[in-house]
């Protein structure tokens, strides 16, 4: 945990070698991050695609969301995902992709729709700098490992918290060569052995998130 003046920092590193991944969605009845990882018995876990309500008033998820090579949600090439495969000898390992085009997430058997890459082969990109509660993620440059951040900010506007720039810049001082936000703000939400259940918002329930177990050995 890294405190900062405004917000806090909270990082999970997790080496895919060790681990199984679980997809949640439910954009009827919606749960918080933390009934998601007791439900599913999970070690990890962390809110991922953004949303929207249409003019029916139903919820749709902005973004691809793919799992077991079933699509359950439209990609939007706007934005970034984060994608699952197995390897050569067959480990799981992660791929940011930082456009949702047909032609990347037809390569992977699942893909997690986000917002934008903010690191890219070590590069920090550029955006407006406001400061939010945030979710992000970032990746070894060979996919193994991946660094889960979840800022929250200690002010109830939650206008402080991080820049896109200052979480991109965090995860690469942890050797990260990739990363991307998901959805923040109210949203932002994690769940670690570490920290427990941390939130933006205690009571906030989401559509969409990700989580992993650890395997028996």
């Amino acid at each position: 945990r890294i405190k900062l003046h405004k917000a806090k920092a909270y990082i999970s590193k997790i080496d895919l070698d060790s681990v199984a991944l679980v997809l949640g969605i439910n954009t009827e009845d919606f749960y918080s991050v933390a009934d998601f990882a007791k439900e599913n018995n999970l070690d990890y876990a962390i809110n991922t695609t953004p949303y929207y309500y249409d003019q029916n008033n139903q919820c749709q998820l902005l973004g691809i969301t793919k799992f077991n090579e079933e699509t359950l949600s439209c990609a939007n090439e706007k934005y970034s995902a984060l994608a699952f495969y197995f390897n050569e000898e067959n480990q799981l390992r992660a791929k940011i992709i930082k456009n949702q085009s047909q032609e990347e997430i037809q390569k992977y058997p699942a893909v997690i729709g986000a917002y934008f890459t903010m690191l890219q082969d070590n590069q920090i990109q550029e955006f407006k700098k406001y400061k939010r509660s945030r979710t992000a993620c970032g990746l070894s440059s060979d996919g193994r490992y991946l660094y889960l951040l979840c800022v929250t900010s200690n002010l109830i506007s939650d206008l402080s918290g991080m820049t896109y720039q200052e979480c991109a810049e965090l995860l690469k001082e942890l050797n990260c060569s990739d990363a991307l936000e998901f959805d923040g703000g109210h949203s932002s939400a994690m769940y670690s052995p570490e920290f427990g259940y941390i939130c933006a918002k205690s009571t906030k329930n989401i559509p969409a998130s990700i989580g992993f177990y650890r395997k028996a050995h």
